[in-house]
């Protein structure tokens, strides 16, 4: 913790050299802390001893000379000059600053705990006044007429050494005893609250100025991240509170979410933890990251899977497990029926399930919603798809009426919704909801994790638009319109050089940093090593591009790259099985397609087959085309220090600019 520069009187000096000479293990002092309750603004109490042992002191020091007397409200004491003034009773200043910290504190919930079956601080907040150029005789003449409480002013005589001034300090009366030491977890969260600067003198055995709550130097954090995992759990008796943390890639907001849980996990172990991301490769990759047992870590349709148990749908397969059906199936299989239009059944499907996510049940509601993403498809489009969607309807209702499985996917969010309310044991269960890759939460899944939160709950968002891969509502249309926003606005994850390509897909397709709600790119980059550039590489079959990625990944692993840092990402068609080859898979080299690469980071990427990423896109579909550069854009900074971009045949023309931040090379080169 960094000394500040305090000005101090000659009293003050002489405290603030005792406090740095208690048990390091047992004291920690803190000068001027600020203060910023609801009864005041940055007041700043001389200074704050936090006894592991016992609890919080504010203390308040005075160098007067000479009291003549008074009442509980106010002294009179002689000045330098030798004048009589009145001045407000300094154990009154003390109790109002204990009072004010005991405030700021009872409005963090990590720092509650349950007592008679209600919250309340898990440590008490005491006063203590001292006057170090007082004699004890004076003290005790003043406690005997009731001006000073008694053990609450401390004198001359307690300040002659730090034994001294520690006696007087055991000496004091307590609110209540606490049942285990103050944790430096908690000593943490109380300094970040009180904004305070540590007096301490230089010693071997004193808490590190970098330790973190999980053992890492708190430097790997920035100070963005800190002050977001630090932030006040608040204290709410009713509705509940959003907090929305907004980052660009690679910025670490899978890193705030992990560490706050296990941060509030440690502080309030009777807190009920709620962590989960939209997909099951997410929730895999969290469940590594948070090791604290009693944190839930879960996809979000596994815990849809827990409320509705054996009425979970199970019509089809989907990783060797029965599952819901799925509409991008059914389109496909009936994909004659728009075989005149120039719909593909990857657009058809997601417009469905926009529809359903967002219970556009009417073709008016459809094309409104058209009309506010700033969709122009032509109206024959427009027409295609309110006909499929019909059908698809009709599908499930036939389905149904015959007593065979009907509900697809974006079915399950509301079949859930409506197992909750009937008082199932999760219905209001979680204190604590966090959840990353928000971006990629329908409304009808919001409605189910606010059901499962408790009045006066917190939910914690992590989002960045340009990232959503499936769904793309803004957070009004989520149910969500009040909430406090925190944002991560530098990328730390990856190079320039790679960093810089990615943006270039900003000149591709402007509207992808004014998505919605947020404008967060371009960001910067200068504060990035500078990096190679990434690898453009042209082919003239897949054969060759094959051979040659291969190869490429292979003398990777053989000059010392773990296999488990490289990754391959190519578009979702049949040709690219490729990829899924056993060797791969012994090197533990990550293969997966655009749809599967969210919220992950190796050193070493490859993008293959990018020509399949854009050759189903038609001239009028511009959701499409955005939907493409997306998911081009999340593969690109997912790697850290190498980028390479295979296709064949001829480069996109819509990634031309490409050109100006790669080396490009072709087959024969």
């Amino acid at each position: 913790m960094t000394n500040i520069s305090i000005t101090h009187t000659e009293g003050e000096k002489r405290i603030e050299s005792l406090l740095g000479k208690l048990p390091a293990s047992e004291f920690h002092c803190y000068a001027e802390p600020r203060i910023d309750s609801s009864f005041t603004t940055s007041r700043y109490p001389d200074f704050v001893i936090l006894w592991r042992q016992k609890g919080l002191i504010a203390l308040e020091v005075k160098d007067w000379q000479e009291i003549k007397g008074g009442n509980q409200r106010q002294v009179t004491i002689v000045t330098r000059q030798h004048e009589e003034v009145q001045k407000e009773n300094p154990v009154m200043t003390a109790r109002q600053y204990s009072f004010n910290i005991k405030n700021l504190f009872e409005k963090r919930r990590e720092l509650l705990t349950y007592y008679d079956g209600q919250e309340r601080l898990q440590f008490p907040c005491e006063s203590l006044v001292v006057l170090p150029f007082i004699q004890k005789s004076t003290i005790s003449a003043l406690e005997s007429v009731n001006i000073f409480p008694e053990n609450t002013v401390l004198s001359w005589d307690d300040c002659l050494s730090v034994d001294t001034f520690q006696t007087a300090l055991e000496r004091m009366r307590w609110t209540f005893l606490i049942g285990e030491p103050i944790s430096e977890v908690q000593m943490e969260v109380i300094q970040h609250t009180l904004h305070t600067v540590e007096v301490r003198v230089k010693r071997e055995n004193a808490l590190s100025s970098t330790e973190s709550v999980d053992g890492e130097k708190r430097g790997d954090l920035t100070e963005s991240q800190e002050q977001i995992i630090f932030s006040p759990l608040p204290r709410l008796e009713s509705s509940f509170y959003t907090h929305l943390v907004r980052g660009v890639a690679g910025s670490g907001k899978t890193v705030v979410v992990t560490k706050r849980a296990e941060l509030l996990a440690k502080l309030r172990p009777d807190l009920r933890i709620l962590v989960m991301a939209f997909n099951l490769d997410l929730a895999k990759d969290l469940r590594k990251r948070i090791t604290n047992k009693h944190i839930v870590v879960s996809a979000f349709y596994d815990i849809c899977k827990t409320v509705l148990g054996d009425k979970y749908p199970q019509g089809d397969k989907y990783n060797d497990e029965l599952s819901p059906l799925t509409i991008r199936s059914w389109v496909k299989q009936n994909q004659e029926l728009f075989s005149g239009s120039s719909l593909t059944a990857d657009f058809a499907s997601q417009e469905i399930t926009r529809r359903k996510d967002k219970l556009l049940h009417t073709d008016k509601q459809y094309s409104a919603d058209l009309h506010e993403r700033q969709v122009f498809l032509d109206e024959s489009t427009i027409q295609d798809l309110c006909a499929i969607y019909e059908l698809y309807k009709d599908h499930q209702d036939a389905l149904k009426a015959s007593g065979e499985e009907w509900a697809d996917w974006e079915d399950v969010p509301e079949l859930t919704r409506q197992a909750l309310i009937k008082r199932h044991k999760l219905l209001r269960y979680y204190d604590v909801i966090m959840i990353d890759e928000a971006q990629d939460m329908a409304p009808s899944w919001m409605q189910v994790t606010k059901q499962l939160l408790k009045p006066g709950g917190y939910l914690l968002l992590c989002d960045d638009p340009v990232q959503s891969l499936w769904r793309s509502f803004n957070w009004k249309a989520k149910g969500i319109t009040e909430q406090k926003v925190d944002t991560l606005a530098l990328p730390l994850r990856t190079t320039g050089a790679i960093a810089d390509l990615a943006q270039s897909l900003f000149d591709i397709a402007p509207e992808m940093h004014v998505d919605f709600d947020w404008d967060g790119y371009p960001f910067r980059t200068d504060h990035l090593m500078p990096g190679t550039l990434p690898v453009l590489r042209q082919f003239a079959s897949e054969e060759v591009e094959q051979t040659t990625i291969l190869k490429l990944v292979q003398d990777r692993i053989a000059g010392g790259t773990p296999g488990h840092q490289i990754a391959i990402f190519y578009p979702s068609v049949s040709q690219n099985k490729f990829w899924e080859i056993p060797l791969l898979k012994k090197l533990e080299v990550y293969t997966r397609n655009f749809n599967k690469i969210k919220g992950m980071e190796v050193e070493r990427v490859f993008v293959t087959n990018l020509h399949y990423l854009f050759n189903d896109i038609q001239g009028n579909n511009g959701i499409a085309l955005l939907n493409a550069i997306r998911k081009l854009f999340v593969a690109t900074t997912r790697a850290r220090i190498e980028l390479h971009i295979s296709f064949v045949g001829e480069l996109p023309e819509k990634l031309a600019p490409f050109q100006s931040y790669a080396q490009v090379y072709s087959e024969d080169s």
